[in-house]
């Protein structure tokens, strides 16, 4: 079986979407060849029987060059493929949808975005399956969407196979793009309330329309935290292990990829989205969000005895392994599809 795949962006390199090589390199494992369609073209290197084309994106923005190219490569990939899997982007299906519907191609859509809107609602009508992993996504409520893993490479996000280090100074990690739906803003307050004996290190950029937010951000910050720029995804699991604790604020309705991939990694995730807990300790979940509240999570956690925040790490990765991980993701991927073919 041959598969489309439409995404954002190919570059194992892109601090935010760099996942999605290891992913197209993983679901590379159960097709013939996969074709992928993206925004986007950076650094891969992807299986012989990956073939990527671009809209050209990184070659200047151009609405009109992204359309004619997408109908330029639907053209020549005419024949070659048996179905398609959209990753996010609901633009895509908006343009090839009547396209693949009236070529009988069924169309498998991801998307775990936790607000509704008309694109989503009309990219949802052409899919036969909608792939979600939070319960609280938006397209959950759909009768043919699925829950889905959430595709953590646990040989990648792989445990130091000792007990974490205690040092005397506790380092508090947040990692993701500097937005206001990430309430970073939260954290740098808290970090001002810390024991001297703490240190916040955040990396991550701003994206261009929350520019003035991570300019905030640097402003308002105290001595006690450093700011770091966006790293790529392959150095993100040494980054992880280095620290104490994760703190990962954003509220329910998606499903940050960063929380697992911490904790596959032994590093305990503090979390405000309940997504999370049929896999996180409920010990680091905070109902409540406030700066309060997350401090007295953060010390709490950062006071546990060594052995049982080892114990509760080892739980919370085998629970990652066995739900969560890519490998099954791969799998599932694959079978939805090859069963509805």
């Amino acid at each position: 079986m041959k598969l489309l795949i439409t995404t954002q962006n190919i570059d194992k390199n892109d601090p935010i979407l760099g996942f999605f090589h290891r992913w197209v390199e993983e679901f590379a494992k159960h097709f013939e060849h996969i074709y992928v369609i993206c925004l986007s073209e950076g650094e891969h290197t992807l299986p012989a029987n990956v073939t990527v084309y671009s809209l050209g994106k990184e070659s200047g923005e151009n609405m009109v060059k992204y359309v004619w190219r997408f109908y330029t490569h639907l053209w020549t990939l005419n024949g070659k493929y048996d179905a398609v899997f959209s990753h996010m982007n609901p633009h895509y299906i908006l343009l090839g949808g009547l396209v693949w519907r009236l070529q009988k191609k069924n169309i498998f859509f991801w998307r775990n975005h936790a607000r509704m809107n008309i694109m989503t609602r009309i990219a949802s009508v052409f899919a036969k399956r909608i792939f979600y992993t939070s319960p609280y996504a938006c397209t959950a409520r759909y009768a043919h969407a699925v829950k889905m893993p959430v595709g953590i490479d646990t040989e990648r996000f792989d445990k130091e196979d000792v007990l974490k280090e205690r040092t005397q100074k506790k380092k508090i990690l947040f990692l993701g793009r500097l937005s206001p739906v990430k309430r970073v803003d939260l954290l740098v307050e808290v970090a001002k309330l810390l024991p001297d004996t703490h240190e916040v290190h955040i990396y991550g950029d701003a994206p261009k329309k929350d520019e003035i937010y991570g300019q905030q951000l640097h402003a308002q910050a105290g001595s006690n935290v450093y700011f770091h720029n966006a790293v790529k995804n392959t150095d993100t699991p040494a980054i992880y292990r280095a620290h104490d604790v994760f703190v990962n604020l954003t509220p329910r309705g998606s499903m940050d990829k960063t929380v697992l991939e911490a904790s596959a990694c032994g590093t305990m995730a503090i979390i405000t989205n309940e997504s999370f807990l049929n896999t996180i300790d409920p010990i680091s979940y905070i109902e409540d969000v406030s700066v309060q509240s997350i401090l007295d999570t953060i010390i709490r956690i950062t006071s546990l005895d060594t052995q049982l925040y080892t114990n509760s790490m080892h739980t919370t990765r085998a629970k990652i392994i066995e739900h969560e991980s890519l490998v099954k993701l791969g799998d599932m991927l694959y079978n939805y599809i090859h069963e509805q073919n």
